[in-house]
């Protein structure tokens, strides 16, 4: 099959127009600030109203950051999600940072299918583009995900371009190792998951055909400098803030899981510390259980997402692109290969870490589909049923309420259950400002209700009874954020506690009554924002 270029072009233009206006609806059908989208939304609103980069909340208990304040140093992810979003808000002079991150996810959902042009531009063949920008276009998850406000459709996009950078890097311009260095550090500003990207262009700058030793070198210390600089303000603020160039609190989570850290009361707080009777021998076939269970997980939701149809596609052209154009394979596999390796041993996989996989699969199924058309009648028949497979595995995910994939896919009663949280939101809003303990185990903990009330909130998702009747005492709770599972636990400790709303599974405590609350209010612990 060949196309001219003005079909090519308008074909391609029509597929566009489809892709803005999927994600277009995916902008108004995603209205919940599902698990990392709060902090996303938080920080960035906190740097639109007041120039800071923090979480407008107590979350951080490790002992780098003062206990007694309602606010904490953002720590969990890199800057520049938020601060992207954050600077939106405070150009066009909003505050609802949720909606800015959703619309620049929406922008990064659409680049990402330009840079499908510039990948099928280079290889030539309109039918391998035509293929790769038809499910690009359609993948139910790369739309959802371009109007759900976290970054991940535009960490896919990067990925896309690292594998141009790859293909480009033997042609030998020098502004090739500046761009690339610079390319790996906007990712790892974006998500720390993209921290072995630079070693794909290791690989291909440190022995590019040709090439003399001292041309390797400078390529790599340019390369190196580019990847460096754009981090080193990051690095200053994790300096002041936490005492180390570099530090992630989202680092405790996988060391609790592991068995070496607790949080606990310890002296005068609450804190995240070493567990004194860590069983080194434990903690690594511990690590090794997880890395098994995230990679099976990420496996078996990989094949889910793609689908048999554009599996056998892109079997087809990995085969095809290994026969003929082994450097374009390596180029295209490497980045993603080292992300996927990012996830496994990050060793907690969410369902959300799919999507920047499925671009390469696209584009190789793309390659499958150019080659199975190149043969006889029975392959030309096979392209087209895996190609029309392809898009009716799709249409399922379309068809489910609420279409959010964020978790995966969620049934009706999940969806119907996070809009219940509305009405106790309003409750929440009508009453007194008051400090809130959020210690729900559904919709993480209750962190909704800082961005929707903008009420001061202690994070106490998965802490002991002792924990949470210290917490409550030091920051003099007013309310607690619970659902069914937690309110037993919360009136142990609240036992005059009465409900101020009810919106099942979530219940809000007024415990403002109680003794639990002596002395004065703590040094520090001010709202700095609302």
């Amino acid at each position: 099959m060949s196309l001219s270029r003005r079909t090519t072009l308008a074909l391609s233009i029509g597929l566009i127009l489809a892709g803005i206006c999927l994600r277009l609806a995916s902008y108004q059908w995603n209205r919940r600030l599902y698990g990392d989208i709060n902090l996303f939304a938080l920080t960035a609103r906190q740097f639109a109203l007041y120039g800071r980069w923090e979480y407008p909340m107590k979350y951080d208990y490790s002992p780098n950051v003062p206990y007694l304040t309602l606010n904490t140093p953002a720590s969990q992810h890199p800057p520049l999600w938020p601060l992207l979003g954050g600077m939106t808000a405070r150009l066009i002079g909003m505050d609802d940072t949720f909606s800015a991150l959703k619309g620049i996810g929406l922008l990064a959902g659409v680049g990402l299918l330009v840079v499908t042009l510039l990948w099928g531009a280079r290889r030539k063949p309109a039918p391998e583009l035509m293929a790769s920008l038809t499910l690009l276009t359609f993948s139910p998850i790369l739309v959802d995900f371009s109007g759900n406000a976290s970054p991940y459709v535009f960490l896919a996009a990067l990925i896309c371009l690292a594998t141009i950078l790859l293909e480009e890097i033997p042609s030998g311009r020098a502004i090739l190792p500046m761009q690339a260095g610079l390319l790996c550090a906007i990712g790892y500003l974006t998500h720390s998951i993209l921290l072995f990207l630079p070693l794909a262009f290791f690989s291909f700058l440190l022995r590019p055909a040709g090439s003399q030793l001292n041309q390797m070198l400078k390529r790599g210390l340019l390369f190196s400098l580019f990847l460096v600089l754009p981090l080193v303000p990051w690095m200053l603020w994790n300096i002041q803030h936490f005492g180390k160039p570099l530090y992630s609190y989202s680092i405790y989570y996988i060391f609790e899981q592991l068995g070496m850290l607790e949080t606990s009361v310890s002296g005068d707080g609450v804190y995240t510390h070493l567990n004194a009777a860590i069983i080194w021998s434990q903690v690594a076939q511990d690590y090794a259980l997880h890395f098994a269970k995230a990679s099976w997980a990420l496996v078996k939701q990989y094949l889910l997402a793609v689908g048999p149809f554009a599996l056998a596609l892109s079997l087809a052209g990995g085969l095809a692109l290994y026969r003929k154009q082994r450097r374009s394979l390596v180029a295209l596999l490497l980045p993603t290969g080292l992300y996927a390796l990012s996830v496994a041993l990050w060793i907690t996989y969410k369902y959300r870490f799919l999507v920047p996989l499925l671009p390469a699969s696209f584009l190789l199924a793309g390659a499958g589909f150019d080659t199975l058309l190149s043969g006889g009648r029975l392959k030309k028949g096979l392209a087209w049923a895996c190609l029309l497979g392809a898009l009716a595995w799709m249409v399922p995910a379309y068809l489910q309420p609420g279409h959010s994939l964020y978790y995966g896919r969620e049934t009706a009663a999940q969806n119907s259950a996070y809009d219940r949280i509305f009405p106790a939101l309003e409750a929440l809003q009508a009453a007194e400002p008051g400090v809130v303990l959020g210690y729900s185990q559904a919709l993480d903990g209750g962190i909704e209700t800082v961005y929707w009330s903008r009420l001061p909130f202690i994070a106490g998702r998965g802490l002991g009874t002792a924990e949470i009747r210290k917490l409550a005492t030091d920051f003099r709770v007013d309310y607690a954020w619970a659902d069914l599972a937690t309110q037993p636990a919360l009136l142990a400790v609240f036992p005059d506690a009465r409900v101020l709303a009810r919106s099942d599974p979530f219940i809000v405590l007024e415990v403002t009554q109680l003794s639990v609350k002596v002395g004065g209010p703590p040094l520090n612990c001010v709202s700095p924002m609302y």
